[in-house]
């Protein structure tokens, strides 16, 4: 059972600044301020200026990470736009004394190699997102003429270095597809020009994957009675879009009415992907059961809070969210967990409760549970027929939108180590090692 090991929000709330939303007529969305009050000028800037790539999400995201080095700055006196050395240094030192990571140089190549240690405040996924954010931040002020020198996160050798490298590479312009290209992209992307690197060891595995039987079913039951016990239609049908589609949340919560005309067929919907920049290209498939709760949300549930009243699907405009609040705004992550802090302290104990603790997940981990059991019935079902399953695990990969087909494998591999753990009981081990004394 996954465990929460650190609280929510604390990296980011513990530093004090603050957001404060401005009036939709106003030029900027947000207004950054510090803990005295005073407006935060570079960082309510990058905001305005940053629209893309990726959803709005990724720009809230980054924002967050980008708080704490901020504010680090701003207790130092240290300045944002110094040359990139003395940002580097920066960083340097915020990574060692506020996250407590290990930071040493790589005297192999350029830059510097991040491993996080035991009382760091930041997962390994965390600390990625926290370079990209930074990475992004000076990309998009030196664009706009506001930072005048290179990206202190990019590596000017090691990008020289892969202009050099992307010379040599035969057939650089053919797709992977067609077999003459000197190296896949993927070869081709694993070359990094960024000048902080975390230290990995081990390829990411999915954690729900290596859990029993047991853990699985429990998660689904709890599921299970959160569909059956929300107080809203929209929250119902939510809930049923992502058990059955497997679909991230924040692909459900942006489904709008053009997502589901452009689908074209009853019970499919297009929704926005991850790293689709914006664009509703991933298509979701959906029993017929959601079909008709969907459209009876519409015309009775969404039709109190819609400002127009309109109660028929064809009556939305493309752009328009199927999903709304009571203020008849669009559903979002934060008002989304609201209410599910409350659906899981509602879930009653079962008979492992006292053994096991009680059922423990977010959102996203009904994604990582609907894969697995997939691929578990799968590998349960075509045991010898390799040909079936590499077939059904690039129509997974389709289905769930995953760009690399590495994603897929790592839910196999976690699935094959699931499966020899099952099978290693230490009392066997024990009872041979007394046998042979």
């Amino acid at each position: 059972m996954r465990v929460t090991e650190r609280i929510q929000g604390r990296f980011v709330s513990t530093y004090g600044m603050k957001k404060v939303v401005c009036l939709p007529e106003s030029r900027y969305e947000l207004i950054i301020v510090d803990c005295s009050g005073k407006p935060v000028s570079y960082l309510t800037e990058w905001y305005r200026l940053r629209k893309q790539p990726g959803c709005d999400g990724t720009r809230r995201t980054y924002l967050n990470f980008l708080l704490p080095f901020f504010c680090y700055l701003l207790k130092n006196g240290a300045d944002w736009n110094r040359e990139p050395e003395y940002i580097r240094a920066q960083i340097k030192t915020f990574l060692r004394e506020e996250t407590a990571c290990q930071v040493a140089r790589d005297h192999d190549t350029d830059g510097y190699r991040v491993q996080l240690s035991g009382a760091s405040v930041l997962s390994q996924s965390s600390m990625r997102v926290l370079f990209a954010a930074l990475r992004d931040f000076y990309l998009v002020m030196h664009d706009a003429g506001l930072y005048a020198y290179t990206n202190p996160m990019q590596s000017e050798l090691l990008s020289k270095w892969k202009r050099e490298h992307l010379k040599a590479v035969a057939n650089r312009g053919a797709p992977d597809h067609a077999g003459i290209r000197g190296e896949t992209r993927r070869e081709t992307r694993s070359y990094s020009t960024t000048f902080f690197r975390l230290k990995r060891k081990h390829m990411w595995q999915p954690a729900l994957a290596l859990e029993p039987d047991l853990v699985l079913q429990r998660l689904h039951d709890a599921i299970t009675f959160m569909i059956q016990h929300t107080q809203t239609q929209r929250d119902r049908v939510i809930l049923l879009l992502l058990n059955q589609t497997g679909a991230r949340l924040s692909e459900i919560l942006g489904l709008t009415a053009g997502g589901y005309r452009k689908a074209r067929h009853a019970c499919r919907a297009l929704v926005t992907n991850k790293g689709s920049l914006g664009r509703e290209e991933k298509t979701i498939y959906f029993t017929p059961e959601i079909e008709r709760a969907l459209h009876l949300y519409i015309r009775t549930e969404r039709v109190h809070h819609d400002p127009q009243g309109r109660k028929r699907l064809e009556a939305l405009a493309d752009h328009e969210p199927l999903f709304l609040t009571r203020r008849g705004t669009p559903y979002t992550r934060s008002s989304w967990y609201y209410h599910w802090s409350q659906w899981l302290a509602s879930v009653p104990p079962d008979e492992y409760t006292g053994t096991l603790g009680p059922v423990v997940f977010t959102a996203h981990d009904i994604r990582h549970v609907f894969v697995s059991r997939i691929i578990r019935q799968m590998k349960r079902k075509y045991a010898h027929d390799a040909t079936k399953q590499a077939a059904l695990q690039w129509a997974l990969q389709q289905c769930m939108g995953w760009r690399s087909p590495l994603t897929v494998l790592c839910y196999d591999h976690s699935e094959s180590d699931r499966e020899r753990l099952e099978q290693f009981d230490p009392r066997d081990a024990q009872r041979e090692s007394l046998a042979e004394q």
